[in-house]
């Protein structure tokens, strides 16, 4: 870590794991024999055990031109091999982007913003590469000396992700387009210096993969301060699923991965205890 001046802060982290394994797929619906089950425990201890490393680099500048506004920008740069080419053990480069700002317009309102790309080149031909693109913008506003707070926060990401379908030797791999977005509201009353009562709202939009969606959710609930390490928070959560058509036409011969309509509506009530530790040796 380095700090050239007060308003800037480099740091830069490399981690490297490796480790010795192997990997094995089963059918849940056949059981082997018992002359099978010992021919296969034969086989694999005579089978020369794959090696896995996970070589990580990560770069961050944090730059403060004034005490009212701040950036960060983060690399990341990611290597997996593991000789496999099965689902995520894939053999793969990975490379991760983001910026973020935020500005403390007045000691009422602060707004929030970060950009980000993520791209996952998988190295086995023919596998392709995995693309995605974040945007997120958020806003906090707190009432001078009133109990109300006010946020809104939207998000939207915009890219393809891998899907994997069957098992084993039988298994396969798709690059499907998606597309993910979600507008977010929240009001808090604080009704005493432990306890508030919050509401939040949400609109959320799935397209792409295995289906396409809309979600409508509202939640209540009253949070009280049991300490310095604790919180206890009794709710109401009200989830509504819209199915607004049919997934990805390569998957609608498999009705495991294609219901005929997943909408669905649902209440919940929560009560949840939430705790924090902290120590030092």
């Amino acid at each position: 870590r380095w700090t050239p001046s007060s308003k800037v802060d480099l740091n830069f982290d490399r981690t490297l794991t490796s480790s010795l394994g192997s990997l094995s797929s089963y059918s849940p619906y056949a059981l082997p024999s018992l002359a099978q089950a010992l021919r296969a425990a034969q086989d694999q201890s005579e089978t020369e055990q794959n090696h896995y490393e996970d070589n990580r680099s990560e770069f961050r500048l944090s730059y403060r031109p004034s005490s009212k506004l701040n950036f960060d920008f983060n690399l990341t740069r990611r290597e997996y091999t593991s000789g496999g080419t099965v689902g995520y053990l894939a053999d793969s480069d990975q490379t991760t982007r983001s910026l973020s700002a935020v500005w403390q317009l007045s000691p009422a309102l602060a707004l929030n913003a970060t950009l980000g790309s993520d791209r996952t080149n998988y190295l086995e031909e023919g596998r392709g590469a995995v693309t995605n693109n974040q945007f997120a913008l958020g806003a906090n506003y707190r009432i001078p000396d009133s109990p109300w707070t006010f946020a809104l926060t939207y998000n939207n990401q915009d890219g393809s992700s891998p899907t994997y379908t069957g098992s084993g030797k039988t298994q396969r791999m798709y690059i499907i387009p998606n597309r993910l977005s979600d507008l977010r509201a929240q009001i808090s009353y604080a009704l005493s210096q432990s306890s508030d009562l919050v509401l939040t709202g949400e609109l959320a939009r799935c397209s792409g993969g295995y289906s396409n969606f809309n979600q409508r959710q509202a939640e209540i609930g009253y949070r009280r301060k049991l300490g310095n390490l604790a919180d206890l928070t009794f709710g109401y959560r009200f989830i509504r699923k819209i199915n607004t058509g049919a997934g990805d036409p390569r998957y609608s011969g498999d009705d495991s991965l294609t219901p005929a309509d997943q909408s669905y509506q649902l209440n919940t009530f929560m009560v949840t205890l939430t705790s924090q530790f902290s120590g030092s040796v």
